[in-house]
């Protein structure tokens, strides 16, 4: 842990709680404010949460819902498509497939043509 936390987490007698209550900011603060509160705080020996939230609200400004939905947005996506992508396979490995159905569709066409004794091209037309 950072040892701007480790400060809050010695002094206070739930620190740890306090500490994600702190971090739990940044989901309203810009990154770049919560860290420049967080430095202010350590240098006024201000430890508690309700410090920091002050110096923000008095210093920060807080995001828009927009940033806050982008920001979650991007989390999730990170997350989603966070796996390097599947390579494509080289053409050479279908090439055996091709060849087994092709191989499979001749048997087929050579068991269904018609035999040397079949002389009907068609239906069978009779005159009345």
């Amino acid at each position: 842990m950072k040892p701007r936390c480790s400060r809050l987490i010695q002094r206070r007698r739930y620190g740890k709680d306090e500490a994600q209550k702190v971090l739990a900011l940044l989901e309203t603060y810009r990154r770049e404010d919560f860290l420049a509160a967080i430095e202010q705080a350590v240098r006024y020996g201000a430890y508690s949460r309700s410090a920091i939230e002050r110096i923000l609200a008095v210093k920060a400004v807080p995001k828009t819902a927009l940033d806050q939905r982008a920001e979650q947005e991007l989390r999730q996506l990170n997350f989603l498509l966070g796996d390097p992508p599947v390579p494509p396979r080289p053409s050479k490995e279908y090439d055996q497939l091709f060849d087994q159905q092709t191989e499979a569709s001749s048997d087929e066409t050579s068991e269904d043509s018609p035999g040397a004794d079949d002389t009907s091209a068609g239906p069978a037309c009779e005159d009345p």
